[in-house]
């Protein structure tokens, strides 16, 4: 690629077995099956977190307790567990995002989304001046991002509390303040003034096992980026995939990518 490839941790990737997706949170899907407006939004949103946080001592460690502040962070928590919330999960690393990309719709072209955070962040500042600063999450989260009518800041975070999954997906999170945000609309918008600080990859899906091959070399499985026994059970199944193909398909093997 005739890019500057900026380094790790620098950019964010999202990897999608469908190159047609978008790139809405699951929160924001749900509603749309509804057509609720902000207001309503924002208060299923509070409702479904103090939903979790009256239960969730019955299922986390109290050192996982202990750190949950403000409530993004609980956010990550909930995500991480399949609750939807308005994050939308990136990682750090392009091999993982690759690996998300390739292991599920088998029929479609996977998508790698590229962003770099400092560009973006940037360009939020110019639009929106002070009020894209980083807020105070301690002290500032309801003025931010409890508000309707909030602006469409698009931010990347991370949080200090991580769980072994998303430390071995070196995971990272997209928010808007303004609930309902779309943000591939958003980050469409900063693509239009600066191309280079988003773009997305295809991944055509005649390679995809051929690139899963590729990745099992790198110890990027599902054993690896889902630590546990349902890691392992995942892992044996993709072993399956790519043998098969392998079998039925011999080429597949002795095809070599480069960029």
């Amino acid at each position: 690629m005739d890019r500057d490839w900026p380094g790790e941790g620098v950019t964010a990737y999202r990897g999608q077995g469908n190159c047609e997706w978008g790139l809405s949170p699951t929160f924001l899907r749900r509603l749309r099956q509804f057509s609720i407006g902000e207001e309503m939004a924002l208060l299923v949103e509070r409702k479904s977190l103090e939903e979790f946080q009256k239960q969730a001592h019955l299922h986390l460690s109290h050192s996982i307790l202990a750190g949950l502040g403000n409530p993004i962070v609980w956010w990550a928590v909930m995500q991480h567990h399949g609750a939807p919330t308005r994050l939308l999960d990136w990682c750090e690393s392009i091999y993982v995002a690759a690996y998300f990309a390739c292991t599920s719709e088998p029929e479609c072209d996977g998508a790698v989304w590229v962003v770099h955070k400092g560009r973006v962040a940037s360009w939020m500042r110019q639009t929106h001046g002070d009020g894209a600063k980083q807020p105070n999450l301690q002290k500032e989260y309801e003025r931010h991002y409890r508000k309707a009518g909030a602006p469409h800041i698009l931010e990347f975070i991370s949080t200090t509390r991580q769980t072994e999954r998303m430390i071995a997906q070196q995971g990272c999170f997209s928010i808007s303040r303004n609930i309902l945000a779309d943000h591939k609309e958003i980050l469409s918008q900063v693509a239009g003034h600066d191309e280079r600080s988003v773009f997305k990859i295809i991944i055509p899906a005649s390679v995809k096992v051929f690139f899963l091959r590729k990745l099992r070399t790198m110890n990027i499985t599902a054993n690896s980026l889902f630590p546990g026994l349902d890691g392992l059970a995942r892992s044996v199944d993709e072993l399956m995939q790519v043998t098969g193909e392998h079998v039925t398909n011999p080429q597949v093997g002795l095809v070599d990518f480069e960029e």
